[in-house]
Order: C-alpha cells, then sequence, then structure tokens
C-alpha cells in the first residue's frame, strides 16, 4: 500500500508515523517527514531516509486492516500527520 502525505509550507516540516495493524497483521510502522508541498516528483521516505511525500506499506493476505496516522514531531506548534491519498496495489503472482 502506498500512503502519500504532503501538506508542509512557508520552510515548516511535519513528521507522521504510519502504522498498518489488524488480525493476522504484524504491526508495522512508517516515518514520513513532508517539507514542502507536493512539485509533482514523488519520493519515497524510507526507515534511513525518513523524507519524502510517501511510504510504503506491506499487508499480507487478510480480510481487513486499520491504517493510522499518528502526528510525531513538527517545526511549527501544529503537529500533523497528512493523509493526501492510499493506493492498495494487489501483488502480482505468477
Amino acid at each position: 500500500m502506498y500512503v502519500c502525505a504532503e501538506g508542509a509550507s512557508n520552510n515548516s516540516s511535519s513528521t507522521g508515523i504510519y502504522q498498518i495493524s489488524g488480525p493476522g497483521i504484524t504491526t508495522t510502522n512508517a516515518t514520513l517527514t513532508y517539507t514542502t508541498n507536493f512539485n509533482g516528483t514523488f519520493t519515497q521516505a524510507t526507515a534511513s531516509n525518513p523524507v519524502g511525500n510517501y511510504v510504503v506499506l506491506t499487508i499480507p493476505n487478510v480480510s481487513a486492516f486499520t491504517l493510522s496516522a499518528v502526528p510525531s514531531t513538527a517545526s511549527t506548534p501544529y503537529k500533523r500527520a497528512a493523509l493526501n491519498a492510499i493506493q492498495i496495489v494487489p501483488q502480482c503472482r505468477a
């Protein structure tokens, strides 16, 4: 699943923790720090570099899941974990 988040402006930044959980799922977190409004370029945030505008979370073959967006830190007093879009991509099997 792709989780997209943007929305920082005026040299601000926000960090959100995006978490996938549910029955049959090992709870997984991904950290995303966004620092600008979307400029047309997609940049994946990773564990080694959390700055970007999307993260990838893997979901096992289950019938339901919960996606949580938890505000973490911000350069302003307003902590937030934006959630602009999600895309669920089925696994291709040969």
